[in-house]
Formats: C-alpha cells, structure tokens, sequence
C-alpha cells in the first residue's frame, strides 16, 4: 500500500489517504477537484483529474494526466502520462497542495499481486541563510535571535532560537538580562528518550504547549526544512524542527 498525506499551503489543512495495489490495478488512484476522484484536492488551481498514483511491477508512480498547471515531484517538473517513479519521503506538488509519500510497503504490495500543517511562504525578512553547499550560516545574532549550527552529511547539528526577555512585563528590576534561549532543534530519539515522542502519537506535549505534527521533507529537502521552520519562528509561534533517520518533521504550535 501507499500512504499519502495532502497539505493545503492556504489553510493548513491536511488529510491522508491510503491506496492498496488492488484498488491501483482496477482503475483507482485519480488524483483531482472531481469528487470522484479517490484523492479529492479541492481547489480551482486543481484540475478536475489532475494526475493518477499507478501500480505497476511492483512500484509505485506518479503521472500527471494532461492537468492545466502541472505537476512537479520533487521540483522536477513530470510531462503528461510521465511515469514517475515514487519512493518514501517524496514530495507531489499540485496547484496549492503539497502531497507527502509518507509510506510505502512495497513488500506487501508484491505479495497481493502472486487517510499540517503547513505554513505559507510568508515571513519577515530572512535571517537564516542557506547556502547550496548546505552549511548553515548565522547572521547577526543581535538582529536575527538565532544561534546557528551547520547542515552537513545531510542533518542538522543543534540548532537554537534566542528570545529578549522583558523584565518590565516580567516584573523583574531593571537591568540588562540575557536573552533566553530555547533549543528547538533536536533528534526523534532524544525527544523519545525524554517521554515528549511516542511512537504513532501526533500529538506532543513541549514547555507547557501542545504541538501537532505537521510535515516532512526528506534528508535531501533538509534547506526546505529548515526555511519553513525559520519562517514559522518569525511568525512568533513556537516550532519543532524534529531529524528522524530518514527525514525532517515540523511539530507546529497547536492553534485554540
């Protein structure tokens, strides 16, 4: 089977959507704005059959079916009735929507053949610089509030975000106080070891605030990652940048 997660930039939501290799291989995996469609994407920019997920030898593709604005996997642009070969962690975009591979189990797909929130591209002024190399270059830290790492070998060594406190609002005495620094950064297993992540929850608890899983990039998607996640920041809300062996997930604020 083959699990999709769908993210809509505008609003954040997200739904999943599960495809087995026999619904694949009777006609199903369209992909459109068509109700019928087995992944319903609700949005003009949507054509009414966009693309199709396919079952073929084994694998799994994609294949955009002559849609208005195309579709892209990975950046990569897909040319119509393309057969896009999909591995885990790969990222579909259609119109408005990010759509995630979030698993794939082709080994139960061979023996059959014998169901975010994702922030929008608004930010302030950028000061999280990601070069093409993937290093990880700190601006000012008295104009940005961040304390930098380095992306090498295609994860992130720890990185924080700083905070001025203000001791009026805080009631303290007057004076220079060091800023706060929170750590935002960290690995799937030290938050595991620390009773923050369980296994299958989407839902965590972190300094009193309940966050929500929201989306992956894969070890290679790490500069897209890390943009999100500064621009998150920016926005004043509290954001995870969680590393898993295979891929980076952003943990967003959970919102009233």
């Amino acid at each position: 089977m083959i699990k999709i997660r769908a993210i809509y930039y505008q609003t954040g939501e997200s739904q999943e959507k599960i495809l087995t290799p026999e619904t694949l291989t009777q006609g199903g995996g369209l992909i459109g704005r068509n109700p019928n469609c087995d992944l319903v994407l609700n949005s003009p920019e949507v054509s009414r059959v966009h693309g199709r997920i396919l079952y073929q030898a084994g694998q799994y593709y994609y294949t955009d079916l002559g849609s208005t604005d195309g579709s892209q996997v990975n950046d990569q642009t897909v040319q119509t009735n393309q057969n896009f070969l999909l591995q885990s962690d790969d990222l579909i975009r259609i119109g408005g929507f990010i759509l995630l591979i979030k698993e794939l189990d082709l080994q139960a797909a061979a023996l059959s053949t014998s169901n975010v929130t994702l922030i929008d591209g608004s930010s302030k002024e950028a000061s999280l610089n990601v070069s093409l190399s993937g290093n990880l270059s700190r601006a000012d830290s008295a104009q940005t509030g961040l304390d930098g790492g380095s992306l090498q070998n295609g994860s992130l060594n720890s990185l924080s975000y700083t905070s001025q406190t203000n001791s009026a609002s805080a009631g303290a005495s007057v004076g220079s106080e060091a800023p706060v620094v929170q750590r935002l950064m960290f690995k799937a297993e030290e938050l595991k070891e620390k009773g923050i992540l369980s296994q299958g929850f989407t839902e965590c608890t972190f300094q009193g605030k309940v966050l929500v899983e929201g989306i992956s990039f894969a070890k290679r998607l790490r500069e897209k990652a890390v943009d999100l996640w500064q621009a998150e920041l920016d926005s004043g809300k509290l954001c995870l940048l969680v590393e898993y062996p295979e891929h980076f997930t952003l943990w967003y604020e959970k919102e009233e």
